[in-house]
């Protein structure tokens, strides 16, 4: 009878095992340790595993066999998603020497059981000629082929809604670029330095091209689908080989720095909805001669216009302010300028070293004139100051910034000098008369 009951005893120990176990959920699947395997005939390494890679899961990292003679990365089907520098020459900032052992990779091949893609995954791979996103891939990460400098040709299909930001910055090999319609988003520097990119076609699917999109790129002529509405910050700064803008109506908007620096670039044309013209937006331009603007523009921001050297003649509309510091700074050409009676005020360093202006009119709804506004306009002898005026920036009109020596730590030193030959036409009393005899500049009264 004791055997029995020890019997019973331990089947029902076995039951209630069994039972519990039965009601545990099972694990979710994470990706297993990969595994590789190294060809030395054909310099390929094959990458092998399942689900997700784990970041810094680089087995291949300590083989010697492998490192900096690797020339070709083969993914095999499994894998699900691709880690954060998987695959990056870029270890401690040190961009590029080759400290992964893949700075010899010109081809990686990525299976279609791929759906994502990391940051920096491919990213400093100077040598890389030819790699493939597959159409399972939904989503890449920042920076994912940035710096790939040899990478010639890419095709982004409809699968993938938007390239990541800086995607392909400094890819500057880069010539043709095929996107799919469906893609809806083109990212934050996307094709930033890609300087062999001289055109590209985007699909009508497109709703947003974030700012500095293609700025210091080879594109000649702007690329706007009809879906978008304005052109963000820095889209197009630093194109050179940009020569003419004309905005379409659907435009309503130019952010800051949008066109800056763009030194090839002739001739503008804005349309009747833009009603500004932001900071920077044309500033070294240094070829501009032409732009065209409606009477519905109401302001100019600060920089608008700087350094713009070609620049003969501007007509400022009637619906502008304020003139804004540096507006029109450094446009050595600039002879003829329109100042309406709607402005009130002219921003400090506004003309600076415009060396071309000979003469100026100062309507009398201006109260407001800022530092060096008028320095270095060589050919400005004299000025009229309207009674308007109650307040003139330091060193506004006849002085020059001479280099007198050197400070304890050999940083130049400077002093504002007065020139000869300056005269100062206004009002007895005014802000005018008392600049010209605080500065000892010729005064003559309009009175």
């Amino acid at each position: 009878m004791k055997k029995l009951k020890t019997i019973i005893a331990l089947l029902l120990s076995v039951i209630i095992t069994i039972s519990t176990a039965s009601c545990i959920s099972p694990q979710k699947a994470h990706a297993a340790k990969l595994s590789y395997t190294y060809d030395k005939s054909t310099h390929t390494l094959y990458v092998n595993g399942s689900g997700k890679m784990k970041k810094n899961d680089k087995p291949w990292d300590d083989d010697y066999r492998v490192f900096g003679s690797v020339k070709k990365i083969v993914i095999q089907r499994g894998i699900t998603s691709i880690a954060a520098y998987a695959f990056s020459d870029d270890i401690d900032g040190n961009s590029g020497t080759g400290r992964n052992g893949l700075n010899n990779v010109t081809e990686i091949v990525i299976p279609d059981t791929v759906k994502s893609i990391g940051e920096e995954a491919f990213s400093f791979l100077f040598k890389l000629k030819k790699i493939s996103i597959p159409r399972s891939v939904t989503k890449v990460g920042k920076r994912a082929f940035a710096d790939c400098q040899s990478l010639k040709s890419i095709t982004i299909h409809s699968t993938l809604k938007k390239l990541s930001e800086e995607m392909f910055y400094n890819c500057d090999s880069l010539r043709k670029v095929k996107i799919e319609k469906g893609v809806k988003e083109i990212g934050v520097d996307a094709f930033d330095c890609c300087t062999k990119l001289t055109s590209l076609k985007l699909p009508s699917s497109i709703t947003k091209i974030k700012s500095g999109a293609f700025s210091i790129s080879g594109i000649k002529k702007l690329i706007l689908p009809k879906k978008i509405k304005s052109i963000e910050p820095f889209t197009y700064a630093y194109c050179s080989n940009l020569k003419k803008v004309i905005l379409p109506k659907r435009i309503k908007k130019i952010g800051e720095h949008a066109f800056n620096g763009c030194d090839n670039l002739k001739t503008v044309k804005l349309n009747k909805n833009i009603k500004t013209i932001p900071r920077a937006a044309f500033d070294e331009c240094k070829k501009l001669t032409k732009i065209t603007f409606t009477k519905k523009l109401k302001s100019i921001g600060d920089n608008a216009f700087f350094r713009c050297k070609s620049l003969k003649t501007f007509k400022i509309p009637n619906n502008v302010k304020a003139i804004k510091d540096y507006t029109f700074c450094e446009c050595s050409k600039l002879e003829n300028v329109k100042i309406p009676k709607s402005v009130k005020s002219i921003g400090s360093y506004a003309f600076e070293e415009c060396k071309s202006i000979e003469n100026i009119t100062i309507p009398d709804s201006v109260t407001k004139i800022g530092r060096e506004a008028f320095y270095g306009c060589k050919k400005l002898k004299t000025i009229t100051i309207p009674k308007s005026v109650t307040k003139l920036g330091k060193y506004f009109f006849g002085f020059k910034y001479k280099i007198i020596g050197t400070d304890e730590y050999d940083e130049e030193i400077g002093k504002y000098f007065k020139q000869d030959g300056y005269i100062i036409k206004g009002y007895k009393g005014s802000a005018a008369e008392k600049y010209a005899v605080d500065n000892g500049f010729e005064f003559v009264s309009l009175d």
